[in-house]
């Protein structure tokens, strides 16, 4: 849906832009520019109470999951450290009893780890596409234009201009994280620290 705003929002600057190919034959017909100017600012009104619905939208949205998706998390972090440390204590202590592990029910047991992992990966992926799309109507707003415009336009583009740079489109969950790659790559590392020490405290028990 934020796509289909940048889209309609390039669409509409476009417009602007494209008589600044022939300013004098559009200076010459000030009605003409007018009209479109108005029409413009009436599309760009329009996007902006659009953009603003669609964002309270997923806000409510947000808030009304934020605790499951706080769980789910915490689980699938959990269960991956998990699955991933007793495939490899299991493996280990078959080995030194000196019987074959079974690497079929071992690898079953990785398999739903990277899964999790995966479906984890996914969901921050999802809201850090969530954020980089609803920022992207403001990189449109932007484009340069030499043309002169009328002044409700002109008011409009630094409203919405305004309204996007202060607004805050990332998804926080609960207050304790927010959710986007740079938090996923974050578990990542907190993961495998946790696993190499836990592994290195399995050696010293050995």
């Amino acid at each position: 849906m934020y796509d289909e705003i940048k889209v309609r929002a390039k669409n509409a600057i476009s417009k602007i832009i494209a008589m600044d190919l022939n300013e004098k034959y559009w200076n010459q017909r000030s009605a003409i520019k007018s009209k479109r100017c108005q029409s413009v600012a009436q599309e760009l009104s329009w996007l902006c109470c659009q953009h603003r619905m669609l964002t309270k939208l997923f806000e409510e949205f947000r808030s009304i999951f934020d605790l499951p998706l706080a769980l789910i998390t915490l689980l699938q972090v959990i269960e991956v450290i998990a699955e991933t440390f007793y495939c490899y204590t299991g493996i280990v202590h078959a080995i030194r009893e000196g019987y074959t592990p079974d690497y079929t029910y071992y690898g079953l047991s990785l398999l739903s780890a990277l899964v999790l992992g995966l479906q984890f990966y996914y969901l921050t992926s999802f809201g850090h596409n969530l954020t980089k799309m609803a920022n992207s109507v403001s990189i449109e707003l932007h484009e340069f234009f030499l043309t002169e415009v009328d002044e409700l336009l002109d008011v409009i583009i630094e409203f919405f201009s305004l309204e996007l740079s202060h607004q805050d489109y990332s998804v926080h969950i609960l207050g304790l994280f927010t959710l986007d790659r740079k938090f996923a790559f974050g578990v990542a590392g907190v993961i495998t620290t946790y696993l190499i020490l836990m592994v290195q405290f399995e050696l010293a028990q050995a």
